[in-house]
């Protein structure tokens, strides 16, 4: 009888050691893409990638060893195929702050198809950079396929989410740029 109590006051001691730990809010981060000024006969569909990645809501930070741990702390506004998407979405449709878009002629608007793949959305810590690698299919008026191969590497100075968050925005811009050039 004693060796059951003296387990069950054990076990419900580790059970209890839970409750004592601080509580501490979980912060959410968004992707602030550059500023881009979206032309004015181009119009971008482009539709959540789909998350190949591995990526969940959660930062993810990749050692040396190639263990991936996440952050239960630090959590993306929503799963990284759709923030990416969602970024891109953004910085291509959104108005100029300075420059209200119209378009006088419907029919010179070219439309643009865009979806991907998200590969690698993650923090390296060995490397200390944010790596961000997305295989994307757009489709130009034409019905012309165009298939991109858009991979960053944003060293980081810290590895504080801020920091993190900056460094995808980057990343995210630079997708846009390549984006831009597909005619």
């Amino acid at each position: 009888m004693k060796i059951y109590l003296g387990t069950a006051a054990t076990v419900l001691f580790l059970l209890c050691g839970c409750l004592w730990s601080p509580y501490r809010e979980t912060v959410y981060y968004d992707i602030m893409p550059a500023d881009s000024v979206p032309e004015q006969s181009i119009v971008y569909q482009v539709t959540d990638f789909r998350n190949c990645s591995g990526a969940g809501s959660r930062f993810q930070y990749k050692n040396a060893d190639g263990q991936v741990v996440s952050d239960p702390d630090c959590k993306w506004l929503m799963q990284p195929g759709a923030l990416v998407a969602r970024a891109i979405r953004l910085s291509l449709t959104a108005p100029s702050k300075t420059t209200g878009i119209t378009v006088k002629n419907a029919d010179a608007v070219k439309q643009f198809y865009v979806r991907g793949e998200l590969l690698t959305f993650e923090t390296d810590l060995e490397k200390m950079e944010f790596v961000l690698h997305a295989k994307i299919r757009v489709v130009s008026p034409g019905a012309k396929e165009h298939l991109l191969d858009c991979s960053s590497r944003i060293p980081l100075q810290d590895i504080e989410p801020g920091t993190i968050s900056r460094a995808a925005g980057i990343a995210v811009s630079e997708i846009v740029n390549q984006l831009k050039k597909v005619r």
